[in-house]
């Protein structure tokens, strides 16, 4: 008998985050080629989410295959929370960004230039501007020129993911 999928699925890691975030946007491809563009950008959303995500553990010296709990992403939450730079609601996108950056900066050296870490946390509330998890619920209509900005975001991370 086989194991079922969420018995598979195991701990996050962050070569997990890197190759679904990177898997993401191959999907995200399709289905926007497709015409599928509402589930393209909610893909979309969630690559740019766990590429944030791998970055921010990955500072924290977490090796690629270390395992990351629920309670341990619950724990970074609650501390980006408190010290106000994620909000309340979930999947907070540019608070993951405000977190990558304040550790970065807390660690130094900081980012190559003041620029690029203003630049992560603008490009963050630029797909956040057209992507929500409530999205799984609607019908909304999206337009191509919305899924290509957000894709365009989410391949920029992909580019600059080594350097976050």
């Amino acid at each position: 008998m086989p194991v079922p999928l969420p018995m598979r699925l195991g701990p996050d890691t962050i070569r997990k985050f890197e190759r679904a975030a990177e898997g993401r946007i191959d999907e995200a491809i399709v289905l926007r080629d497709a015409g599928k563009h509402l589930a393209a950008l909610y893909l979309v959303g969630y690559s740019v989410e766990m590429a944030l995500g791998g970055a921010y553990f990955r500072l924290l010296r977490y090796g690629p295959t270390d395992p990351i709990t629920r309670q341990e992403r619950q724990r970074v939450v609650a501390f980006g929370r408190l010290h106000h730079l994620m909000r309340p609601e979930p999947h907070d996108i540019p608070g993951w960004a405000r977190l990558l950056v304040h550790y970065r900066d807390s660690l130094g050296p900081t980012y190559p230039t003041t620029a690029f870490a203003i630049l992560v946390v603008n490009k963050a509330e630029e797909v956040y501007n057209y992507w929500r998890p409530e999205m799984r619920y609607r019908n909304t209509e999206v337009t191509s020129r919305e899924v290509n900005a957000a894709l365009a975001v989410a391949q920029w991370f992909q580019r600059q993911y080594r350097i976050l």
